[in-house]
């Protein structure tokens, strides 16, 4: 009997360490290590796949990784907390040091973030907003992926 207690503690230990080698958490503010924000521009509103305001949203992923998953959080004034969704991305992944986009469905285009990355290794990064999210106000980066060819804002 105590073996066997022995085995499930040790089971548990180490299904928590390789979990918390796995998500990082970062600052939202330090998140260009990892990407930019390049644009996002509004697609519809209340259409048939988004039922508030689509988004089209453009980042450059900055890592020798490629991206699985993204995920994004909103504020809902409606229903007075933080909604966390699934991001569905162009083309079913973003390469390594590559740009690309993928589509958001918010309430309002200011007071949402991306909230974490997954990646091809199955590593992820998540982002925390200091503060209330319903305080954030989302902008684009200040970067070369901002801009088209002939230097003007997307």
């Amino acid at each position: 009997m105590i073996h066997k207690v022995k085995q499930y503690a040790w089971m548990a230990v180490l299904a928590l360490s390789t979990t918390s080698l796995k998500a990082a958490d970062n600052n939202y503010f330090k998140h260009r290590a990892f990407f930019d924000l390049c644009s996002y521009k509004l697609t519809c509103s209340y259409c048939a796949s988004c039922t508030r305001q689509l988004y089209t949203v453009k980042i450059e992923n900055k890592l020798d990784k490629k991206i699985k998953h993204i995920y994004y959080q909103y504020y809902s004034e409606l229903n007075n907390k933080v909604i966390t969704k699934e991001a569905v991305i162009e083309g079913g992944q973003i390469d390594n040091k590559q740009k690309g986009t993928f589509e958001i469905c918010v309430h309002n285009k200011i007071h949402w973030t991306i909230s974490e990355l997954v990646y091809d290794d199955n590593t992820s990064e998540r982002f925390l907003v200091d503060g209330p999210l319903k305080s954030f106000i989302q902008e684009p980066d200040e970067c070369d992926c901002a801009l088209d060819r002939r230097g003007k804002a997307y």
